[in-house]
């Protein structure tokens, strides 16, 4: 008789032929253990580069020892219901929250409900061998569940793959499952990991210890320093000034301690030069042209804000306003409009011409045009629903080299302000940097032209304070666009709270497309002050559209209203809905896939079969590129689709897309469109 503590081992080798690869070998491990007090549940998470966890009660000082005993390059816990231990003071959660803030760790809650669970995901490399471990079982990452106390035992089953894992049907159905739990899960405390990255670590455990105690002056996030405040009111006053040619700005003070006051005077003395003088009724004298200083306005950033139902924009040494309220002038309006659809035709000179390259241009330029008005939307946001904080979605635009992402930056800067301006470079896009910009008054967009990849990693650490805590309640924030070639962490903070853009199309360096963008930017449709006019009124008349998911929708409106006025048919390049809906990437390449018959397609019931020739890594990234509501899964050598009718409209969503770009469908595929099955005669 074998007692409980014995091992029981099962082996396999497989070998598999890869057409892109070869031979691939995995060997697969398989073993249990009872978990006791000298059978250490750490005992058999082996040290790795990645680790995946989920764990109904997780110890918080378990956690840390972890961290503190593994060479983890990443590691991801979702607490599928508490913190247990009475170590969880606040020293214990500094240390927790620097592996959060270093971005190591990652810890996350279930969305709704709670998570039953307990697994340990590990991936790495001994001995010069990659492998993949999966560890489940009954154990908590407790004190007592792993058994460390001695108080009580529990059983896991160990299963490890070693040699090319990523191949192996295991690993990619157990990532397969982990993407639920990211999707289905929430980053823990996101507020108080906020709060920590303003702070020095020194400063981190009172400031835990009163965020634990529900302290309001720290949670309050509608409250600006008093420096913001004033800065602010200067910045409103000297603006308007200048449009009425005052060489003097008289500035009422705010109810402020002086000291605050004092400081304002001081700090621009000290730093601009500017003598500023105390009035005897108390108001300080500002020269109105200081707000020409870095402080407000800069070659590439000018200040603009709405003032007096005025979009004004300090510019050059002037102050103009971009709102023409006059829409009689029917042909202006006309004229603009040909500008601007000339530049997104411009699109047929690259290696990728058609509609959904049109379509990415002209959702980018939408995305700047509405940028000056996002916190509009957002006070809309907060009045609505005032426990929510994700903010109106920056916008990425990206690509490859070569496909006009810096020029249509500087055409879409052009269009807003009337003058040439570059777009800021990579090297300024940091948290203080940002944060200062969009917090002082100004509602000019920032546009950061090619990001650098280390640039956008940090961005993910930070991008989601920039509207949740960084938007102050009905004061005036600007919204942040940047170009770049490499996608965002869609799993991360940033997934939700940025609108990526993909731009296909590519334009070969010649003398012809730099004549063509040079006449585009020569003769920039100036189209945005009617424009601007046109979101205003919606905002004043309060019957601006409030669209939860769609933050562009009043410029879809505004837009849609232009052609009207102009009389021109309305172009089919302007999405109707984000595009992420309007262009669905993976749609399209599905219909090309089986429009070019690369391969087969069978009805059963109401469901699909696609014969896949390729290995499990390969069948699992397909796989990924099917939305949740298709059912899409891994049958042997094939994939098959449980929901057919919602296949079929979602390939149908692309099809004019598929036929502008690349001419009428073969038969089979208006077939299954219409019929909802391929012609069994071409099966």
């Amino acid at each position: 008789m074998t007692t409980p503590t014995e091992n029981k081992t099962i082996q396999t080798t497989q070998t598999k032929f890869n057409t892109t690869g070869g031979l691939r070998t995995a060997r697969t491990t398989v073993y249990s253990q009872r978990i006791h007090g000298r059978n250490r549940l750490e005992k058999h998470i082996p040290n790795g580069r990645k680790l995946r966890s989920v764990g109904y009660d997780y110890n918080i000082k378990y956690i840390l020892d972890l961290l503190r005993g593994n060479d983890w390059e990443d590691a991801t816990i979702i607490i599928g219901y508490r913190l247990s231990g009475n170590e969880c003071d606040e020293t214990s959660i500094s240390e927790l929250m620097k592996e959060i803030v270093s971005g190591r760790l990652k810890l996350r809650i279930p969305s709704k409900g709670e998570f039953h669970e307990k697994f340990f995901l590990v991936e790495g490399t001994e001995n010069g061998n990659n492998f993949f471990t999966d560890v489940n079982g009954s154990a908590n990452p407790t004190m007592t569940g792993s058994a460390r106390r001695g108080r009580q035992s529990n059983r896991i089953t160990d299963i490890s793959v070693t040699g090319n894992y990523k191949d192996d049907d295991y690993y990619n159905e157990a990532i397969s499952q982990w993407e639920w739990y990211i999707d289905n899960s929430d980053t823990f405390d996101g507020k108080l990991e906020d709060l920590l990255r303003e702070k020095d670590e020194e400063e981190w455990v009172p400031v835990i210890k009163r965020y634990y105690e529900g302290d309001p002056s720290l949670l309050n996030e509608s409250l600006m320093t008093p420096i913001e405040v004033l800065s602010m009111s200067a910045g409103e006053a000297m603006l308007l000034d200048s449009s009425q040619g005052k060489k003097v700005t008289y500035l009422e003070l705010p109810e402020i301690p002086q000291e605050t006051i004092q400081e304002f005077i001081d700090d621009i003395g000290a730093n601009l030069g500017v003598n500023i003088r105390s009035t005897k009724s108390g108001e300080i004298e500002l020269p109105t042209s200081l707000i020409d200083s870095s402080r407000y306005s800069t070659d590439t950033l000018p200040w603009m804000q709405i003032i007096e139902r005025d979009l004004l924009l300090r510019i050059e040494g002037e102050t103009v306003s971009r709102r023409n309220r006059d829409l009689s002038q029917i042909e202006a309006i006309r004229n603009e409009l040909k500008c601007l659809g000339d530049f997104i035709n411009s699109i047929e000179n690259s290696h990728r011409p058609g509609l959904k390259s049109k379509m990415a241009l002209s959702e980018y330029l939408l995305s700047g045009l509405c940028a000056p008005f996002d916190y509009l939307w957002m006070a809309q946001r907060r009045n609505k629903f005032s426990r929510i904080r994700e903010g109106p979605q920056m916008t990425s635009y990206l690509g490859g080299s070569g496909n006009g992402k810096s020029f249509a930056s500087r055409y879409m800067l052009k269009m807003i302000s009337g003058s040439d301006l570059e777009p800021l470079p990579s090297k300024q896009f940091t948290d203080k940097r940002v944060r200062s910009c969009a917090r002082n008054g100004s509602i000019m967009p920032l546009i950061f032209d090619d990001l650098k990849r280390s640039r956008i990693r940090e961005w993910d650490k930070w991008g989601k304070s920039f509207w949740d805590t960084g938007y102050v309640t009905d004061k005036p924030h600007a919204q942040l666009l940047i170009t770049a070639n490499d996608p965002i962490d869609t799993s991360g903070p940033l997934g939700r709270r940025v609108r990526e853009i993909h731009m296909e199309a590519t334009f070969e360096n010649n003398g012809k497309n730099t004549e063509i963008v040079e006449t585009c930017l020569k003769e920039c449709s100036q189209i945005f002050p009617y424009f601007s006019h046109l979101v205003l009124l919606m905002h004043e008349s309060d019957s601006a559209p409030y669209d939860h998911n769609d933050p562009l929708k009043i410029g879809r409106m505004a837009m849609e209203k232009l052609y009207n006025i102009a009389e021109m048919d309305f172009p089919s390049w302007w999405c109707s809905h984000p595009f992420k809906e309007s262009v669905d990437i993976n749609a399209y390449h599905w219909y090309d896939l089986l429009n070019k018959e690369m391969f087969s397609i069978e009805r059963k019931l109401d469901s699909f079969k696609i014969p896949v020739d390729e290995g499990p890594h390969d069948i699992a990234e397909r796989l990924r590129t099917f939305p949740a509501h298709l059912q899409a899964k891994k049958a042997g050598q094939a994939i098959h689709i449980e929901n057919a009718e919602g296949f079929i409209h979602w390939l149908s969503k692309v099809k004019h897309l598929y036929e502008s770009d690349k001419g009428q469908s073969i038969r089979g595929m208006r077939h299954l469109l219409s019929r909802g099955k391929w012609p069994r005669r071409w099966i």
